[in-house]
């Protein structure tokens, strides 16, 4: 949720490495209540954040809200992004969340857990083969 409010692209991939590395560190978790929390910041803090669409076009200058008079001028991100409410919001949800997410996490007999099997399969990248020689641009 952090990584989301820096900027939800960031957090988009640096979610699913970290839950894949949790996944292998502890074996033991409910790995569809993991997958549903690494995704959490999409749906609870980008909005308020530093790349969060809304305030940062109401604080772009000559926006289509001010051309069309729907907007008197720019609204700043002092007061959108960087105001109390939203950043004492952002925190309460952020540990509300959390605790909640804890709170879910099933008894051991529910778990749904990776096999350790399935995890060795997953081929996270694998680089193409370099080709045998590299052919020149033609020049026409």
């Amino acid at each position: 949720m952090i990584l989301a409010w820096l900027n939800w692209g960031l957090s988009l991939i640096a979610s699913a490495m970290l839950a894949l590395f949790i996944v292998r560190r502890n074996p033991k978790v409910d790995y569809r209540l993991l997958v549903a929390a690494a995704y959490l910041g999409l749906g609870c803090t980008w909005h308020a954040g530093l790349s969060g669409s809304a305030t940062l076009l109401v604080a772009t200058p000559e926006n289509f809200l001010i051309k069309g008079k729907l907007l008197d001028a720019v609204i700043p991100v002092s007061n959108t992004i960087f105001s109390p409410f939203n950043i004492i919001l952002t925190i309460v949800i952020l540990v509300a969340v959390t605790v909640l997410m804890a709170l879910m996490h099933p008894r051991p007999e529910k778990t749904f857990v990776v096999k350790p099997e399935l995890m060795d399969r997953l081929k996270l990248y694998e680089a193409p083969p370099k080709p045998a020689k590299f052919a020149s641009p033609s020049t026409g």
